[in-house]
């Protein structure tokens, strides 16, 4: 299953989009009902939906979405795997590599945004 962010449709930041996802609801509204329950998923198959199911669907499994392959990298400063998805969209952002170069770095001038 490939996951993404449907921007500008969808929230930009994927962090929502994967709580979203877990939970069946739009994370921001907690008093909404879950979206047929039973088709949430783990946090892994999250983030695999966002790379690897997603470079796949792309046609550029030999490429991209996985280690080892091209990718633009976000450090966060919890294991996104470990968080509860209510308290996915304020994992803090540590940094961004985007094709190579450092877009946004806490602790660097260079890139910070």
């Amino acid at each position: 299953m490939a996951l993404g962010s449907d921007r500008p449709i969808g929230p930009g930041d994927p962090r929502i989009g994967l709580a979203d996802c877990r939970l069946r609801r739009p994370v921001e509204e907690p008093g909404t009902a879950p979206v047929r329950p039973a088709q949430a998923i783990s946090a892994r198959a999250a983030y695999t939906g966002m790379t690897a199911a997603a470079a796949h669907a792309a046609g550029a499994s030999d490429d991209l979405g996985r280690s080892g392959h091209l990718a633009d990298l976000t450090a966060f400063a919890a294991n996104p795997l470990d968080l509860v998805p209510e308290a996915q969209p304020g994992d803090t952002v540590l940094a961004t590599v985007v094709g190579g170069a450092v877009q946004h770095h806490t602790n660097s001038a260079e890139g910070n945004s």
